[in-house]
């Protein structure tokens, strides 16, 4: 051993104690890191047990310089023995803390895998009902304008049938890909049902919904995708409609749908406001 190390206890308690406590300082800055990517409530407490073991680390290295009779090989000197206390608890309770974050992230996948489509990534019915209804009350509660866009992929069976199950999978997520890029960041957008996508426009009326949804519409209609040997293209018929005071949202998306089926019969490819739906 180097000389210093092989007759100072102290000494050698110093180098531990650095080395222990440069690692934890190390694992709360790569625990701020991750926390920033993927929130975990327990993460948040590790961070904490990392910092309090660090400081253990520190304090009985200290304790022994400033103690002249704790320097006795497994003394019981308080001032050795509290921070060893310490330490010991926060390394299990550290231990803890990493099993719970895999029970954590395992309950945020259920939860992702019960409100996500798993194809597009985007929102289900059955999320995208639980968050739109979240926004609507919000935007009563601020009094906000919100609307609602249905949107259906034109002739998507002739897909499947002619290119197979695969390409028509392939364009449902350049659909949803191209709709992210033109709907807004706090805008929702789910997979409400086979070819069928639904938006929640917070913040706009009808008429404003309806040119961020006419954009979306020639956007998709000039993109082309490669599906092995095949070029895939499509378009998509789109229904808007403004949430009332006294219509909810199962209403307004239910005036989208209706707007939107007559979008196709009037040749599909096109936006219809739900205000002018039946009108020549």
């Amino acid at each position: 051993m180097i000389p210093p190390f092989t007759t100072s206890i102290p000494a050698r308690v110093s180098l531990t104690a650095l080395v222990l406590a440069g690692y934890f300082a190390l694992s709360v800055v790569d625990g701020i890191k991750a926390q920033r990517v993927e929130r975990l409530a327990s993460r948040r407490i590790l961070i904490g047990l990392y910092v309090v073991a660090a400081a253990a680390t520190v304090a009985r290295s200290v304790s022994l310089h400033l103690d002249a009779g704790a320097v006795q090989f497994a003394t019981t000197a308080p001032a050795v023995s509290f921070p060893m206390l310490f330490f010991a608890f926060a390394v299990m309770a550290i231990n803890l803390c990493l099993s719970l974050m895999g029970w954590e992230r395992l309950e945020d996948q259920l939860a992702d895998a019960a409100m996500l489509d798993s194809l597009t990534r985007t929102l289900n019915r059955a999320g995208f009902m639980i968050q739109a209804q979240r926004l609507a009350e919000e935007c009563v509660a601020r009094q906000l304008r919100c609307s609602v866009i249905v949107m259906d992929l034109d002739e998507f069976k002739a897909v499947n049938d002619v290119f197979g199950h695969e390409a028509g999978d392939r364009l449902l997520t350049e659909f949803a890909c191209v709709a992210r890029s033109n709907l807004r960041s706090g805008d929702l957008l789910a997979r409400i049902g086979g070819e069928e996508f639904c938006a929640m426009l917070p913040g706009v009326d009808e008429s404003q919904a309806a040119v961020i949804a006419d954009r979306l519409r020639v956007a998709f209609a000039a993109a082309t995708f490669s599906h092995n040997d095949a070029v895939l293209a499509g378009t998509v018929s789109i229904g808007v409609s403004q949430l009332g005071h006294k219509a909810g949202l199962r209403s307004a998306i239910h005036r989208a749908d209706v707007a939107m089926y007559e979008a196709k019969s009037r040749g599909r490819d096109r936006v219809i406001r739900a205000s002018a739906a039946g009108s020549d």
